[in-house]
């Protein structure tokens, strides 16, 4: 999906941790637990696999994502069907591969079909589970199905519009550094990523000076070559859709200090979208609203508020 290869193993370095520890504890978390002992005998409780777990996958985290419900699913005993993203759909393979490679044949299995098709999947009564990752949009359909038409637990982990929020006091370019970092990960296409960040007014200018020189250390360029930082963009509407974002922003008062345009690599290959930095956002600009990919700042007015309810 275009994820630069210091991010890729970034991804696969945190994969194998969580295995390990989901393994890890797994034992006495599923352990039989007693509840009551008396003379009329054991109050206790049991868990017991639900059959077959469907499973859907976002691109953005193609192998992290699929893992923190497929491993589980695994170790409570369960089957699983993986239904991944069209844009990264050699994932699903690999883990069915994985587990045939280990002995363990047929537990895992990839399923290639549309969204469309994907309210068949959880309609089988063979279904058990369903954990979802990705557009709030589809999560919505998937409760709402779920809710009308089956009777099982599902776990829904959607998109978000995540602030970040520089107080007085903060150390301010330690602060610069992870906020430009939290936000230009994966070329801005995490669920969470940093997307607004609201700075103190006393330390807005020293904070957005830092920011800018964090942000232009980021190297646009091919992900599979050492010295990218930053990949392109997945979808190829995305360059386009962020372009209108800006130049939304840009009539509506924000600053354009770095970027703003749709970019290629130094061979002019590529589906990219250059570093960028609007400052003096407003509440009601769209890319506030629904920011995905830049970074935003505005001086102090949310945090004053938030200060204001806390006193």
């Amino acid at each position: 999906m275009g994820k630069p290869l210091k991010e890729s193993f970034s991804e696969l370095k945190a994969f194998h941790s969580l295995v390990r520890k989901l393994s890890e504890i797994a034992p006495e978390a599923l352990a039989e637990k007693v509840v009551k002992e008396n003379q009329q005998g054991l109050l206790k409780y049991t868990r017991e696999p639900v059959g077959v777990a469907a499973i859907f996958s976002p691109w953005n985290y193609p192998v992290l994502t699929c893992a923190n419900m497929l491993i589980t699913s695994v170790l409570a005993g369960n089957s699983v069907v993986i239904k991944h993203s069209p844009y990264t759909p050699i994932i699903g393979k690999h883990f069915e591969e994985a587990f045939k490679f280990a002995g363990v044949e047929n537990i895992v299995r990839e399923l290639m079909i549309m969204h469309t098709d994907a309210v068949k999947l959880y309609q089988l009564p063979e279904i058990g589970f369903v954990g979802f990752t990705g557009s709030t949009e589809v999560g919505r359909n998937v409760h709402d199905e779920l809710a009308d038409h089956r009777f099982i637990d599902y776990t829904l982990e959607l998109g978000g519009n995540d602030a970040a929020y520089i107080a007085e006091d903060a150390d301010i370019e330690l602060a610069a550094k992870e906020t430009m970092f939290g936000a230009f990960y994966n070329a801005g296409q995490s669920c969470n990523g940093i997307e607004r960040i609201y700075v103190h007014h006393s330390i807005y200018d020293d904070f957005l000076n830092k920011a800018i020189k964090y942000a232009l250390t980021y190297e646009v360029g091919d992900p599979l070559k050492e010295g990218t930082t930053l990949g392109p963009l997945t979808l190829p509407d995305l360059p386009e859709a962020i372009k209108q974002k800006v130049e939304d922003s840009a009539g509506q008062g924000g600053r354009i200090i770095i970027g703003g345009l749709p970019c290629t690599d130094s061979e002019g290959k590529g589906r990219f979208f250059e570093p960028t930095i609007i400052a003096d956002a407003q509440n009601d600009m769209s890319m506030m609203v629904k920011n995905k990919f830049n970074i935003l700042l505005e001086k102090y007015r949310c945090l004053k508020l938030l200060d204001q309810l806390l006193v």
